[in-house]
């Protein structure tokens, strides 16, 4: 998938160390830890948001 949109985020230094270490452990850049976090945050909320749907038709 091409990427064409840059995101600028201001963190924290703790949070930003811990990005880095583990980006580190997993072999990747922090950069792409960043992408698959919010990739799997974005999945997450769609799965929520079909069990929120599922509950309201149920009641």
């Amino acid at each position: 998938m091409p990427k064409n949109s840059h995101l600028h985020v201001v963190v924290e230094t703790e949070f930003l160390n811990y990005l880095k270490k583990e980006a580190k452990e997993r072999g990747i850049s922090v950069s792409e830890l960043c992408r698959l976090k919010l990739m799997e945050n974005l999945q997450l909320d769609r799965i929520e948001g079909k069990i929120d749907k599922l509950v309201r038709k149920a009641y």
